[in-house]
Order: structure tokens, then C-alpha cells, then sequence
């Protein structure tokens, strides 16, 4: 079945982003120096389907789209806020990016630099697998702690996944 026949079939659903972002994936993603600023390039993919492959060359105007139609088929199901295709874009791929970051460690909002990453030698994943539960009753102390100093955590849903209580 072909990407453009999924999204026909289920167009009257209406998702909203975080919704839809399970199930759409942004893979290959690359920066590279630009005209003007850094610049990116990477696939979108629906379902496992490829959508379309989206750059900014950063010569300005919008970002540049492959498969343009599908991808606004796509755009048109979703609740999203703001009326511009590129927009939802460059939330799909901050969303993106963020979840990357989410695995590095535990994200504590908010500091005086926006947010900070409490690191350990390896992303968390690869740290549990390592050390097993002992790491996740490391990881558990530093969340409480941080939770008692009065700081929030950015990805709680994250760390729920690999075994840490929140209260």
C-alpha cells in the first residue's frame, strides 16, 4: 500500500502532533554549514512509508519538499495550531531532536541556560543495560534529588519507560 492510500484512509481522524509523532518518524537527518546559516536535510516517514525528503538551503523562502502534496496530506489531519506546513516541519524536527536528547540523560528544566543534561558515561539505555538495576536505583537518587531542590524534569516520560518512579 502506498503512503498517499494510508493517509486517504484515515484523513477524517484529526491527531494532534505529539499524537501523529509516534507515528511519524524524521530519519536521516544531517546539518551542514549554508548561505547563511546552518542548514539540514532528512526524510520524513509515515508508518514506516517514506513521505518526502525535506532541506532548507538557507537562501531563504521556505524549506524545500520532495514530495510536497503527500506531505500536506499528512499536514491536513493533524490539530495543529499554525496554518503553515513549514512550521509543523520545524516542530516534527525539534520534536525529534528533543526525544534524541531525551535518551542522553536527565533533562532538568529550568536553569539559567534553558535546560541542563545530567550525563552519565553512556546514553541512559546503554547505561542500563550495562549496570541493570543498580544504574536505574543510581538514576532514581539524581531524580529525586533534583525534584527536591525544586527543579523539573523534561523527560519523565522517558525515564518512566526504563524504570524510574516519579511521585
Amino acid at each position: 500500500m502506498k503512503p498517499i492510500e494510508t493517509l486517504q484512509k484515515v484523513q477524517k481522524v484529526q491527531f494532534t502532533l505529539e499524537e501523529l509523532f509516534n507515528d511519524i518518524k524524521i530519519v536521516n537527518f544531517k546539518t551542514f554549514k549554508g548561505h547563511d546559516l546552518d542548514q539540514f536535510d532528512c526524510d520524513i516517514k509515515y508508518k514506516g512509508k517514506h513521505i518526502t525528503n525535506v532541506w532548507d538551503d538557507s537562501w531563504g523562502g521556505g524549506f524545500q519538499y520532495t514530495n510536497e502534496k503527500e506531505l500536506q496530506k499528512l499536514f491536513d489531519i493533524t490539530q495543529y495550531e499554525n496554518d503553515y506546513l513549514d512550521c509543523f516541519v520545524e516542530d516534527l524536527i525539534n520534536m525529534h531532536l528533543e526525544r534524541k536528547e531525551d535518551k542522553k540523560g536527565i533533562i532538568i528544566n529550568p536553569t539559567k541556560k534553558g535546560y541542563e543534561i545530567l550525563k552519565y558515561k553512556y546514553p541512559l539505555e546503554k547505561c542500563i543495560k550495562l549496570w541493570g538495576e543498580k544504574m536505574v536505583g543510581h538514576i532514581q537518587k539524581d531524580v529525586d534529588k533534583i525534584l527536591n531542590e525544586g527543579s523539573t524534569i523534561r523527560n519523565v516520560s522517558y525515564l518512566k519507560s526504563l524504570g524510574v518512579k516519579f511521585k
